[in-house]
């Protein structure tokens, strides 16, 4: 998956236009970015992106605060196709 198509499925999770989706956005500033949106996002994360969630990788992934440190992160463990 491309970090793109990642960007959209993410900003649908949590309602919203993929261009209106800004690295510096979080849960703070989209309502719809909920408890819900992350378990979503994790199993994306495991199915789609081929990452194996650890204990580790859960701990990082709670301590991504916006949209730009979960690209980030998610970049840090190869997951996207592109990058």
């Amino acid at each position: 998956m491309t970090s793109d198509r990642f960007k959209t499925i993410l900003a649908d999770l949590i309602h919203c236009k993929p261009e209106e989706l800004r690295e510096t956005d979080s849960r703070d500033t989209h309502a719809g970015w909920s408890s819900v949106a992350d378990v979503q996002l994790l199993a994306l994360i495991e199915s789609d992106l081929q990452v194996e969630p650890d204990a580790n990788f859960l701990d990082a992934f709670t301590g991504c605060d916006t949209v730009g440190d979960l690209l980030r992160f998610l970049q840090e463990h190869n997951a996207f196709s592109d990058l």
